[in-house]
């Protein structure tokens, strides 16, 4: 079960509160839960009429009848939830409506948004994710960050296996102006760029901090490449943030033009401010 705040966090949204009753928001006569925008339905629902699209129109009602209230016990204490279903229904229709480009400007990000959960659904599964997202905080067991980044780390030093596809340095190359590299001639800022926009983003960067420990020597040298000291959790989150630069870098024009997508996009974390401030309480 997901609390209403987990869906505002999900798309990044804020959350102003509890709503009062004539700020409540119903669709064809359905109350809707304060995290579901009514004008994006509205906007889904026109266009299904437009295009005499039963299916659209179905979609509609899949997600309103999943958005019903349920109450369970966290602990000793009763609460209200979603179940996690409606999560995936919300983000298959922001997706599609984002693709059919009905989407207004101010409605765009929530697109983006539900591509990339869907993305992460497909590669660390929607149960995964939901432990990432609150699992710890809740375990007994808990012994902060260290916790967190043992989750994605191996064992020693695992087998190369070929990570980062050639599409991902084709799309380097046109970023940069320069003409297709292969593994034998890339330019070391392509590693930084790797860094910055892969690597770091992850856990806040507290991943990349561990792997530079074990993996580079005093004199500065390199034991192996970075996905090999990851665990299977961890090259599925690398996969996962490899698929959200890439999905920002086949569109960009230019370096510039990827950066302005970068920053305006945001990068998505398992864990919200709340848990962050909690573990980084616990490591200091």
């Amino acid at each position: 079960m997901l609390s209403a705040t987990s869906f505002f966090d999900a798309f990044e949204r804020p959350r102003k509160g509890r709503r009062s009753e004539k700020d409540r928001a119903y669709f064809d006569g359905t109350e809707l839960p304060p995290f579901l925008p009514a004008n994006i339905f509205q906007t889904y629902k026109n266009a299904a009429i437009l295009e005499d699209n039963d299916e659209m129109l179905s979609e509609i009602v899949d997600v309103l009848g999943w958005a019903v209230p349920s109450q369970f016990y966290d602990g000793g204490t009763l609460r209200t939830g979603y179940r996690s279903s409606l999560l995936v229904k919300m983000c298959e229709l922001y997706s599609r409506a984002k693709d059919k480009g009905i989407l207004k400007e101010n409605q765009i990000h929530l697109g983006d948004k539900a591509q990339i959960l869907l993305y992460a659904f497909a590669n660390v599964g929607l149960d995964g994710l939901i432990y990432e997202a609150t699992g710890y905080s809740r375990d007994p067991k808990y012994k902060g960050l260290r916790v967190l980044v043992n989750q994605y780390l191996a064992e020693g030093i695992q087998k190369w296996t070929k990570t980062f596809p050639n599409k991902f340095f084709d799309c380097l190359d046109k970023l940069y102006g320069n003409e297709k590299t292969t593994s034998r001639n890339r330019p070391l800022y392509y590693a930084r760029f790797i860094n910055k926009y892969i690597y770091d983003p992850i856990e806040r960067g507290h991943v990349k901090k561990e792997l530079d420990r074990l993996n580079i020597t005093d004199d500065g040298k390199r034991k192996a490449r970075f996905h090999q000291w990851l665990s299977e959790r961890g090259k599925n989150e690398l996969i996962l943030q490899m698929g959200q630069v890439m999905g920002i870098m086949q569109p960009a024009s230019s370096l510039r033009n990827f950066k302005g997508r970068f920053e305006r996009l945001g990068q998505p974390s398992l864990f919200t401010e709340e848990q962050w401030e909690e573990i980084e309480k616990k490591q200091g």
